[in-house]
């Protein structure tokens, strides 16, 4: 008996390996993504539901029992590229051939015919348009699966891709993401120390893409090099839907909030003139930091802002293409400093023209800016980059097992100054040399009088890091 609406079930594979995947860490990326598809679909009257395997720590076995009592017509799942492995198993143990198996997300983006040899169709790009009309086909609304623009499928054994979708020009028309169908009780912030009120802890996009071109960055070919930004009203609206639902930490995860100085003075004068009272932290440029603004977003809430800093080597900053100068980002840490903002500072080690010295380099320099935390990756060419076509042409990538593209692991690329082992080694050098000292230990002692759990989270942590 054909069911009225379609059913869809939404999966967020597991987090790859990293430190934060921890029985003591909660730090566990929200499916934004899946919760704005799960809306445009429910909008268009199919049944979704999202099941985070991720935030509930389910085996396979698990998932696999769960799966066949929803019985869904759809399994959709969000594919990055170190989880193409377990995507690849999870849909091969799929038993209903009439279920139709769907991936999305940055991997199948960039590589759109990588998995169709488990999955029926891919997601290329932005999925909102297409996922309502992939719907419509499923109810024999739309006859023909070619018609639907950014699809990869196979027919007749042979590889079908449909053409790059438009952008989504009006992004304010796209519905609030569905976080009714998350576990919202499964996600925390690791930082900064924020007493949560026995509140949640919510992400949110105020904009979608990013002018800049880092050479190591899959962001110019996934929004097509543009930048399409959501209107302050469209913002507040959902920020006051939130705080209404007993959410009272959020993190905008857009690549540049700090991009346009209007905007950010325009978003934080409304907060301040609503009042809303709710903590909150971003991610900026250091180089377009300005004092007024960052006292200005403080006074609105902001607790925290996070920094690429990527490295202390200009070298290795202009090769990366940052566009950006060492001064510039010590004088924005500076700035940041001196208004009384946490910050938190991403470093990459083992880039293709690093060296000891320019390790020890980033080292001195992570010292003297001072985040008030770090985090270091070590370098990961994810397909299609600028930067992975240029060390496959050249034949320097060791594997392409996607399995291994973690950056909390090993390189998965032959840098021709460093050993693997040696990048290995310094990752974890520089993480003693910044963390292990008296200021830190100082700091960690102050959260511990404020908050011993989370002084004792913060340093398994850090020690998981170096294992």
């Amino acid at each position: 008996m054909k069911r009225n609406k379609t059913k869809w079930l939404l999966l967020n594979p597991p987090i790859f390996e990293t430190f934060f995947k921890s029985p003591l860490s909660k730090n566990i990326s929200i499916p934004l993504g899946l919760a704005y598809l799960a809306s445009v679909l429910k909008k268009n009257d199919a049944l979704v539901k999202i099941f985070d395997i991720s935030a509930m720590s389910m085996k396979t076995k698990s998932v696999m029992d769960f799966i066949k009592s929803e019985n869904p017509d759809v399994i959709g799942i969000y594919c990055s590229t170190p989880n193409v492995g377990y995507v690849r198993a999870l849909f091969r143990n799929v038993e209903d051939r009439n279920t139709l198996k769907v991936v999305g997300g940055p991997h199948p983006t960039q590589l759109p015919a990588d998995l169709l040899d488990v999955a029926d169709v891919c997601i290329i790009g932005e999925g909102e348009s297409t996922v309502v009309e992939l719907n419509k086909y499923i109810n024999n609304e739309i006859s023909n699966l070619g018609d639907i623009y950014g699809l990869c499928f196979k027919k007749n054994n042979e590889t079908c891709y449909t053409g790059n979708r438009e952008l989504i020009e009006d992004i304010n028309s796209i519905p609030f993401p569905a976080r009714e169908l998350l576990p919202a009780e499964k996600y925390s912030f690791e930082f900064p120390i924020v007493n949560m009120q026995g509140k949640y802890f919510a992400e949110m996009i105020l904009s979608r893409g990013c002018p800049f071109k880092c050479k190591f960055c899959c962001s110019p070919r996934n929004w097509m090099g543009k930048i399409r930004f959501r209107n302050i009203e469209n913002i507040i609206s959902e920020i006051e839907s939130l705080l209404q639902n007993n959410y009272f930490f959020i993190h905008f995860i857009d690549d540049v909030f700090n991009l346009i100085d209007n905007r950010v003075i325009e978003l934080c004068e409304i907060i301040l003139k609503k009042r809303l009272n709710f903590k909150w932290s971003c991610i900026i440029r250091a180089d377009l930091v300005k004092k007024n603004i960052l006292k200005l977003m403080k006074k609105a809430g902001c607790v925290q802002v996070q920094v690429g800093i990527e490295s202390g080597e200009q070298k290795i900053l202009d090769i990366m293409g940052k566009n950006v100068k060492l001064e510039e980002i010590r004088k924005g840490f500076s700035l940041i400093k001196s208004v009384g903002l946490q910050s938190k500072g991403f470093f990459i080690i083992g880039y293709t023209e690093e060296t000891r010295e320019s390790i020890i380099k980033s080292i001195k320099f992570a010292k003297l800016i001072e985040p008030t935390y770090i985090t270091i990756s070590i370098f990961t060419p994810y397909p299609e980059s600028f930067i992975f076509k240029a060390l496959k042409e050249k034949n320097l990538l060791l594997t392409e097992n996607w399995s291994d593209y973690v950056f909390y692991k090993t390189p998965v690329f032959k840098n021709k100054f460093l050993s693997s082992r040696d990048i290995v080694y310094f990752r974890k050098i520089f993480l003693i040399k910044f963390y292990l000292r008296v200021k830190i230990i100082k700091r960690l002692f102050f959260i511990f009088v404020q908050q011993p759990a989370k002084a004792f989270q913060l340093v398994i942590t850090y020690f998981l890091q170096l294992i």
